[in-house]
């Protein structure tokens, strides 16, 4: 609902007043797709694609966010833990996904439901070399997966669809 002017959160002992259109946010592009450019984003623009993912995805009070991308770019901090921070649901945070902490994090993620993985496409290369060195009953059972970022190859797709069983979106 963005009919009302002035929202108010209050988490504990904090209390934050804002006007939907007030800038929340901004993040940086790299230029990967053009000129490098500063984007301000509105409380508007994030509480309206939080609602959009909510709802796209069926989400529910026992969702939880994995988060493997660093909190510094729009990917990990915008799809995930504001996400999760908006919505009141858990992140779980590993820091940036790698070869030291990829196993851990999958035997991690296999003894809890309901997460929501928000990846790239560089992840997905690694997470399905990790699952080729533990065994299939440890591999977590993911909620849903989202991929974006950057070009997703097909095979790879498929391979890591096959493997965690669950259809990527992008």
């Amino acid at each position: 609902d963005f009919t009302v002017h002035i929202k108010t959160l209050k988490f504990d002992d904090y209390i934050i007043n804002y006007q939907l259109e007030d800038i929340a946010l901004v993040i940086f592009s790299s230029g990967t797709t053009g000129l490098k450019k500063a984007i301000p984003l509105s409380f508007k623009n994030i509480l309206s694609n939080i609602h959009s993912f909510d709802k796209t995805l069926k989400t529910n009070n026992a969702s939880n966010y994995l988060c493997t991308s660093p909190v510094w770019h729009a990917h990990g901090l915008y799809n995930s833990f504001l996400t999760a921070f908006f919505l009141k649901r858990k992140v779980i945070y590993s820091g940036i996904l790698n070869l030291f902490n990829v196993i851990p994090l999958l035997e991690y993620c296999s003894k809890n439901k309901n997460i929501i993985y928000h990846l790239t496409p560089s992840m997905i290369t690694l997470l399905i070399n990790a699952s080729k060195r533990i065994q299939s009953n440890v591999l977590p059972k993911f909620q849903k997966i989202i991929c974006g970022t950057s070009y997703l190859d097909i095979n790879s797709k498929k391979e890591f669809e096959k493997i965690f069983g669950q259809n990527i979106l992008q």
